[in-house]
């Protein structure tokens, strides 16, 4: 049998603006497993790598 398929998925980040007046700057990734399914006769799993953000100013 195959080995697994490892799809990913990763949105590119851009400067955001904190609704207090802070800037966001990056803080990590995070990789979430969403689904576990079968793809062209192998199994595959579907991976969201989330991009985490961090406000200057107020910390959240």
């Amino acid at each position: 049998m195959l080995p697994a398929l490892r799809v990913v998925i990763e949105v590119p980040g851009e400067r955001l603006e904190c609704a207090f007046g802070g800037v966001m700057h990056r803080h990590g990734v995070r990789e979430v497993e969403l689904v576990d399914l079968a793809v062209f006769g192998r199994l595959a799993r579907l991976v969201w790598r989330k991009q985490r953000w961090r406000c200057t100013g107020c910390g959240r």
